[in-house]
């Protein structure tokens, strides 16, 4: 059954208690006979037989009546029957409105009971509406994030690879801001070991990229680097540079970026890994 329908059954409820009492109680108020004998015809017949031979300590007007009961004084009856209508109309009005608290409390609960159902298909449709928004920026932000790329990465100076600049593009749809970058020039090869940190670091000013365009990256070599170097005229080992770079898209997602460079020294330029070599899978992209 409908709220509407409730409602219209309570208020119909009310309706026929408060008019069964109020018809109650004027018909109580109604004039009536007493025992069957109409009060002015009993005084009549009292006054009619006051000279009777009963003794004269019957009470005047009292004397030869056939009703015992009937009180001698018209005026107290009338009075008696009075209070009886009252308290009788007394009693309906009490029990009136008891029922009408009664469908009162009804209709309070039922009005509570669809106001809780309500707000639970309220809070429901609140929900999937915040659900639905939620998944609309996800398959955004999948379609529309950023996405770093290594461009080139060249000497600064002719002949010297220990000065390293790195240019990244942005070829994805969304602003990307780098948050940490990492990068290192290290040495290998004819015995050597490679020992190298490219972690990233923080960057107290993170810098953003936005769709199309490039973001330019300049490294030195530390100075025991450069000696070595310097001084090995042989070149008996390999130049190596690697980098990562962090950044976020617009909800903080965080996404890297590691690339692999060697030098080759005869052509004075940095190439990509050897096939299958061990620095192979530095190359990734997030």
């Amino acid at each position: 059954m409908s709220k509407g329908n409730w409602r219209h059954i309570v208020t119909a409820g009310l309706m026929v208690l408060c008019i069964g009492a109020k018809a109650h109680a004027e018909h109580h108020n109604t004039p009536r006979q007493y025992y069957g004998h109409n009060p002015p015809a009993l005084a009549t017949l009292i006054v009619h037989e006051a000279g009777s031979n009963l003794g004269t300590d019957t009470p005047k007007g009292c004397r030869g009546t056939s009703h015992p009961d009937v009180p001698c004084d018209a005026a107290s009856a009338k009075a008696s029957e009075d209070q009886a209508r009252d308290a009788l109309s007394q009693a309906w009005a009490a029990w009136c409105a008891v029922g009408v608290g009664f469908l009162t409390l009804i209709a309070a609960g039922l009005a509570a009971f669809y106001a809780k159902r309500a707000a639970e298909e309220t809070k429901r449709s609140a929900n999937a509406a915040i659900d639905q928004v939620k998944l609309s920026r996800e398959e955004f932000n999948a379609t529309h994030r950023p996405k770093l790329r290594v461009r080139r990465i060249m000497t600064v100076e002719r002949h010297n690879p220990l000065i390293i600049r790195t240019e990244i593009s942005n070829i994805g749809d969304g602003v990307a801001k780098i948050v940490a970058v990492g990068q290192d020039i290290f040495i290998c090869g004819h015995e050597i070991s490679p020992i190298y940190n490219a972690v990233p670091q923080e960057q107290e000013l993170p810098m953003e990229i936005a769709p199309g365009t490039q973001l330019f990256l300049t490294f030195h070599a530390n100075e025991y680097l450069k000696a070595l170097w310097n001084a090995s005229g042989d070149k008996r080992f390999w130049l190596n540079y690697l980098g990562v770079v962090a950044y976020e898209d617009i909800e903080g997602v965080r996404r890297t970026v590691t690339f692999f460079r060697y030098f080759n020294d005869s052509d004075g330029r940095y190439k990509r890994a050897i096939e299958d070599s061990e620095f192979e899978d530095f190359e990734y992209e997030d």
